[in-house]
């Protein structure tokens, strides 16, 4: 081995080393910014997931109610998808974390409620078509009183 020969190895092995703790430096580091985001994540409130974009807590039932705003909307027939990106239209501070399934789960319940209709039952990724409409009548979601709740009431 000559004296170039010895540099040339001696580099190498410190290049090597380098490589090596730089690399475990960037594993380290990763690892720990892991650790830091679960701790962060755990510390945080239970109630924090029920906030809205703005801050502001979602209550009971107003995904609800939007749902059925958004059928009452609809003139024809309408689908999952279409309620939920009318909710986005028209209320995207409280649909930014509504899942499509939480849509899809209340219409299914309406429509076995008979309070919607199945026009047609959805396979794989077509939608399930529904229609705000039960014997012929559009039905009214919203609570608004009918005229047989304003007779029984008293008003003519």
């Amino acid at each position: 081995m000559n004296q170039r020969k010895y540099e040339k190895l001696k580099e190498e092995a410190k290049n090597k080393y380098n490589k090596t703790v730089a690399d475990a430096l960037k594993d380290y580091k990763e690892i720990i910014a892991a650790i830091e985001k679960v701790w962060r994540l755990l510390k945080q409130p239970k109630g924090d997931a029920s906030l809205s974009a703005s801050g502001r807590r979602v209550k009971r039932g107003e995904l609800a109610a939007a749902i059925r705003e958004a059928i009452d909307a609809a003139h024809q027939t309408f689908t999952a998808p279409e309620v939920a990106e009318w909710l986005k239209t028209h209320n995207p501070d409280l649909t930014e974390k509504t899942a499509r399934s939480s849509v899809s789960s209340y219409l299914r319940r309406l429509a076995e409620e008979g309070k919607i209709v199945v026009i047609e039952k959805g396979a794989g990724k077509r939608p399930t078509k529904y229609k705000n409409e039960v014997d012929g009548q559009v039905s009214r979601l919203q609570g608004a009183p009918t005229e047989d709740a304003e007779t029984a009431s008293g008003r003519s």
